[in-house]
């Protein structure tokens, strides 16, 4: 039940703080595929769409471990950022855990594979945030 309602925060606060046309946003779910989009961008909703998660335990043995396959059925390759945001196990960012943000192409009709390990031993879950690279900046 603590899931499920630290599941709906964190999809409302994403929607509150996060519009379509900035960035996608996932957050973690109990259900196939492991993982809910919360808000979509449009230009990446082709060109860098989650397709599957696979959560692991990262080399140290204790460290939570995440890889994300995002597909591209565009013609062209699809530049993006993207940052993991480490939840507690009750859905509250860890404090003092930054996101660092990574860049990442997917390219032209392919796949690409985003893997991050936590940065802090209470992680438990995960907000990801795929934005493309200038989005929020005048050009």
């Amino acid at each position: 039940m603590n899931r499920l309602l630290a599941l709906l925060a964190a999809a409302l606060g994403a929607a509150c703080t996060s519009t379509s046309d900035v960035a996608t946003q996932i957050v973690g779910s109990d259900e196939a595929p492991g993982f809910l989009i919360v808000a979509t961008n449009r230009v990446l909703a082709e060109s860098a769409r989650p397709t599957e998660l696979r959560r692991g335990v990262a080399e140290d043995g204790q460290s939570l471990k995440l890889t994300l396959l995002l597909a591209n059925g565009t013609q062209d390759a699809q530049r993006l950022n993207y940052r993991v945001e480490w939840l507690d196990k009750e859905g509250a960012p860890i404090q003092g855990a930054l996101p660092v943000a990574r860049a990442a192409t997917v390219p032209a009709l392919g796949y690409t594979s985003l893997t991050a390990v936590a940065t802090h031993p209470k992680a438990a879950s995960f907000r990801i945030t795929l934005t493309e690279p200038f989005a929020g900046a005048t050009r």
